[in-house]
């Protein structure tokens, strides 16, 4: 998807000379992706949200219709604007609607204020093509969907179990390679199974699905990687985050789901927690080494520390998290 909105930029700006340029897809008319920006063969892949509502690119859906705006910057791209900026720069936004006549994105390209009638030609040779950047964006976007689909749970929007194996092989090859730390957490529902018992299949997915919210809430969206490990259980792999960094993590995830308001579908009260356990790669012995072989009283301890194998991780996370549940649940315990 990066290299097919990266080519399209280059595309679009070298056939109508300039070096700014922004992608769009259109979901509906209040919804869209700021795919990427180039600026000057700066590639910036984006692949961010945003609400069209009550921007030029809403307008742009209705009408279908080329326009100039002012131009701004967001997410460090151009984006069109109401608003006079104090830039010498406009925006100038084409439709990108496919064979089917539906819109599916927008490019958008700076231009001096004077300087429009400089894009004529160029505009007229880039409204040919327009339908291949809508294929374009079509295409990308049903390969992202294929591709979600394949990683993601369809409850909870986490990463899959199998998804999971597969970072946490990479992970570890990268450590291996370079150097590096990591940890794990394991994250469960307290007595899931009984409140399933109680309230139904229903009532119980909306409890997981929020407890994962609140989990969720407190991570590194770009860098943590969290993913359902079991039916009432979340692992997460936190890259470059030592003992201590996760720990803190953990408390903070276990405090808001314990003070968090739980309801049920009917508006009833609801009292969640969790037990959590944690681990790390790195594995921690002290030895104790005389300070002189000929006085045996005087020794130091020393501390060594090794790698342990990602089984040994999971082991180790697992293990803290049967010892969180044997401390009466709500708890964390760590592998220090």
């Amino acid at each position: 998807m990066e290299q097919l909105i990266k080519q399209t930029l280059k595309t679009a700006t070298s056939l109508v000379k300039n070096e700014q340029a922004t992608l769009f897809s259109v979901s509906n008319k209040y919804n869209g992706i700021i795919l990427g920006g180039l600026n000057k063969e700066k590639f910036r892949f984006l692949n961010q949200p945003i609400k069209l509502k009550n921007t030029p690119l809403e307008e742009l859906v209705i009408t279908k219709r080329t326009y100039s705006y002012y131009s701004t910057t967001l997410h460090s791209v151009i984006f069109p604007s109401h608003k006079k900026a104090d830039n010498e720069l406009k925006c100038l936004c084409l439709p990108l609607i496919n064979a089917s006549r539906q819109m599916k994105g927008i490019i958008a390209f700076t231009h001096k204020k004077e300087d429009l009638s400089i894009f004529h030609e160029q505009l007229e040779l880039l409204k040919i093509i327009t339908p291949l950047f809508a294929a374009i964006i079509e295409i990308g976007t049903q390969n992202q969907r294929l591709i979600a689909s394949s990683t993601r749970d369809h409850s909870t929007a986490l990463y899959t179990k199998h998804y999971f194996d597969t970072r946490l092989l990479e992970e570890f090859t990268r450590i291996r390679r370079h150097g590096g730390i990591i940890s794990l957490l394991l994250v469960e529902i307290d007595n899931f199974e009984q409140v399933k018992k109680i309230c139904g299949d229903d009532e119980s997915n909306l409890i997981l699905e929020k407890t994962v919210s609140v989990v969720t809430d407190c991570i590194r969206h770009e860098i943590d990687i969290p993913c359902r490990y079991g039916n009432d259980m979340v692992a997460m792999l936190l890259p470059n985050t030592n003992i201590d960094g996760a720990y803190i993590l953990a408390e903070r995830i276990r405090q808001r789901c314990e003070l968090h308001s739980f309801t049920t579908l009917k508006g009833i009260p609801l009292k969640v927690t969790v037990s959590i356990g944690i681990a790390h790669n790195i594995d921690i012995t002290h030895e104790i080494i005389p300070k002189n072989n000929d006085k045996d009283d005087e020794q130091t301890p020393v501390k060594i520390m090794g790698e342990v194998s990602k089984e040994e991780f999971l082991h180790r996370a697992s293990m803290m998290l049967n010892a969180a549940r044997q401390a009466g649940h709500n708890k964390v315990m760590v592998w220090w």
